[in-house]
């Protein structure tokens, strides 16, 4: 599924130590979004901040800091814009997927992954991004209006 009319606005973020992962996953995704990738766990807090990623891929097992840490940072960073995360490990049990979710990921594949798959669960959590956005912008234009009726009121 193609997000040509949201690609510009989405930025997907890879946090992956193996470099043939990451790369297969940003060549897969790079058609329709802005995406960067990071090898090194340690480097992504910093790289979030600067790129302000929409979606975080962030595989689970990683030297230094595993995926649950960094999730957890990330979702706890005033720095960052509270990305979507899709965890992606080669480690498929039911207790790695549920301790994903209870650190705050939001979607999971398992490695080796399918192209189409990684795809289609990005394509649905940017849908997801955009509908928060909107719903946001929403909100926000709900409550000047608001206040602009309270101050013609007085």
């Amino acid at each position: 599924m193609s997000n040509n009319s949201n690609s510009e606005l989405i930025r997907i973020l890879i946090v992956d130590d193996e470099p043939a992962a990451a790369r297969m996953m940003q060549a897969s995704l790079s058609v329709n979004y802005q995406c960067r990738t990071v090898c090194n766990p340690l480097a992504a807090m910093d790289e979030a901040a600067q790129f302000a990623p929409h979606v975080i891929i962030l595989d689970i097992h990683m030297p230094a800091m595993d995926g649950y840490e960094l999730c957890k940072q990330l979702k706890q960073s005033e720095s960052t814009e509270q990305p979507v995360i899709l965890f992606i490990s080669g480690y498929n049990t039911l207790e790695k997927r549920l301790q994903a979710f209870d650190v705050g990921g939001d979607d999971f594949i398992a490695k080796p992954f399918e192209v189409i798959e990684l795809q289609r669960k990005v394509g649905r959590l940017s849908e997801f991004v955009v509908q928060r956005k909107q719903n946001q912008h929403l909100q926000i234009t709900e409550k000047v209006a608001e206040e602009s009726m309270k101050l013609a009121a007085e």
